[in-house]
């Protein structure tokens, strides 16, 4: 019987379980720990492997931000859509990260712009909300929904305007949008904007079309504006 030292622990080579090389495998994809990675593919493990907890190697490479590691498993064809044991995939990891360099590769190995996390959120949503300017665009580019609800029924553009993320707003301004969508608790992005005093993208929204006698919280954009003392959104709903 042979001694393997196997990511810190001593086992015999009869006591390596599937299980335990699984394991092994993903814990040292997000370290990059290529000794005990390699270990664990010689003795059998698979690079698609799930193990018990529900990790896999292309997410954690991706919370590790081992770019290089990723290159590898992507370039042999490991699903790029694996998602993690807290609901994430290596795209959502990537873009929260902000590793652009990351969530191009994943785009180019087909990873799916849209997939989404346990709470409804895109990494188009998650990008916007932490102002990943540049994910963005990328996102954009692979053909990310646009509308895509998150759970709380928030759709991209009332994400961008709920966080003030600007850059982003524009970016999706020009795109086949659903300017009305209300999220769970009744209101539009057009509130919203009123709401958090971007008065830019309330006139915006109303310049592209968003309807104006959509009432939320009872009222309509034009008294809200009004209470808002803001004083173009007023003009522009002749006021």
């Amino acid at each position: 019987m042979g001694v393997i030292l196997f990511s810190g622990v001593v086992l015999a080579d009869e006591d390596v379980r599937k299980e335990d090389l699984d394991r092994s495998l993903t814990f040292a994809a997000r370290r990059g720990d290529m000794t005990s990675f390699n270990l664990a593919i010689a003795l059998g493990a698979k690079l698609h492997a799930v193990d018990k907890d529900g990790n896999n190697t292309v997410v954690m490479a991706a919370l590790g931000r081992q770019q290089s590691l990723l290159k590898t498993l992507l370039a042999k064809r490991v699903n790029p859509d694996l998602v993690g044991s807290e609901g994430q995939s290596a795209l959502t990891s990537a873009t929260i990260h902000g590793d652009v360099e990351m969530v191009k590769m994943l785009l180019r190995a087909g990873a799916r712009p849209d997939i989404r996390n346990v709470n409804g959120d895109s990494p188009l949503h998650l990008a916007l909300m932490l102002k990943r300017d540049d994910i963005v665009a990328q996102l954009l580019a692979a053909g990310a929904d646009v509308n895509v609800p998150n759970g709380e029924g928030e759709s991209p553009i009332l994400v961008a305007v709920r966080y003030g993320n600007t850059r982003g707003f524009e970016a999706l301004l020009p795109r086949r949008l659903n300017l009305d969508r209300r999220d769970e608790t009744g209101r539009s992005p057009l509130f919203w904007a009123i709401l958090e005093n971007h008065e830019d993208m309330a006139l915006a929204l109303i310049q592209r079309g968003a309807r104006t006698d959509q009432r939320s919280e009872g009222y309509t954009p034009l008294q809200l504006a009004r209470i808002q003392d803001q004083a173009r959104v007023v003009a522009l709903l002749g006021g």
